[in-house]
Order: C-alpha cells, then sequence, then structure tokens
C-alpha cells in the first residue's frame, strides 16, 4: 500500500476516534460536573439518577467502540 492509500484508509477511524473522545467527554465530564455545581441543590434521589445516566453513558459508549 502506499501511502496515500494508507491515509484514505486510515480517514473514518480517525474521524470515529475523534468522536469517541468526543463522546467520552460528553459523559465523563458533564454528569459529573453538573452534579458537582449542584450539589447544593439535589436530594438523594438525583445522585442516584446522576449515577445511573453515568453508568448507562459508559455502557453504550462501550458498547459502541467494541462494536466496531
Amino acid at each position: 500500500m502506499t501511502q496515500a492509500e494508507t491515509d484514505e484508509h486510515d480517514a473514518p477511524m480517525r474521524v470515529r476516534d475523534r468522536l469517541a473522545w468526543f463522546c467520552y467527554g460528553a459523559i465523563f465530564l458533564a454528569i459529573p460536573f453538573v452534579v458537582l455545581v449542584f450539589r447544593l441543590h439535589m436530594q438523594a434521589w438525583h445522585y442516584y439518577l446522576a449515577g445511573g445516566l453515568f453508568l448507562l453513558g459508559a455502557a453504550i459508549l462501550w458498547a459502541i467502540v467494541i462494536a466496531d
């Protein structure tokens, strides 16, 4: 394979990897940040909800990554 063919072949993988990092950031930074900001206004069940969303988001991202 030439360098051009290799670059053309790797381009979709690079796009997918960039998208994966964006998704990881959206889950693993956004949910804890919201909990941190609103911790004084949250009731106990909000923490369970945030934890569930965190785990659900992680499971979905894990399933997407291993499917490729």
